[in-house]
């Protein structure tokens, strides 16, 4: 099973026992760090404050400073992938990461066809069509893509999420070099989309399989037919 990559984020039950303590010793810590702020705006702006007062200072500060992290933050996904097609020594004819004006479009043309538009971080929670998803027990769904797909060598869009990116980066390849890219990198999910749109194929952090199309899907009820034929069998 590859190792996925889990990013933190808020349950909207996370912290309810100590809320009110939480939220006393926020108030605390805010007074705090509003006075600590305000010296540190004095020592960096001098006597040049702007006319409206450390409250425009503060907020041209973090603002310099949000730009610069944006900047400085790299992706460890891109990275990962581009480390994957080193090591598996691809061309850009062969795996093409999309530059982001050409990416952009297309990623806004597939949230119209599979979301309604929906700009979501797990696309296959706000599916708009009807889909199909197999959980395989071996925790090896990707190698499973090439049996799955209409046509392993069509080049199609290979959609990576990355919560770090303003869009998931778009690649184009085919799905039976998507495969392999895929079992040289890290856990993480990824969307595979012809370019008509006609079918989608996807795998989430559960390791399952979810398909949209009747050719992914008829071959997804298929494939965990068998599985369940073998799970009889032992």
């Amino acid at each position: 099973m590859r190792n996925w990559v889990w990013r933190a984020f808020h349950h909207p039950l996370q912290g309810q026992t100590n809320k009110r303590r939480s939220e006393q010793k926020t108030t605390q810590q805010v007074g705090a760090g509003r006075r600590l702020s305000a010296a540190l705006l004095k020592i960096r702006f001098g006597d040049s404050l702007p006319p409206t007062g450390l409250g425009s200072a503060a907020s041209i500060h973090r603002r310099r400073l949000s730009s610069n992290v944006r900047q400085k933050m790299e992706s460890p996904v891109l990275d990962e992938l581009k480390a994957a097609l080193a090591n598996l020594e691809l061309t850009d004819e062969q795996f093409e990461i999309l530059p982001a004006n050409r990416g952009r479009v297309i990623f806004d043309e597939m949230l119209q066809t599979f979301t309604n538009g929906v700009d979501c971080r797990w696309w296959w929670e706000r599916f708009s069509s009807d889909s199909f998803s197999v959980t395989f027990e071996d925790g090896q769904s990707y190698t499973r893509i090439c049996s799955i797909v209409p046509d392993p060598d069509q080049h199609v869009y290979f959609v990576v999420e990355d919560d770090r990116a303003d869009f998931f980066p778009v690649c184009l390849t085919t799905p039976r070099i998507a495969q392999k890219v895929i079992g040289d990198c890290f856990g993480f999910e990824y969307y595979l989309v012809p370019k008509d749109r006609s079918w989608l194929l996807c795998e989430n952090h559960h390791d399952a399989m979810i398909g949209i199309g009747e050719k992914i899907t008829a071959q997804l009820r298929k494939q965990q037919a068998e599985q369940d034929g073998s799970r009889r069998r032992l």
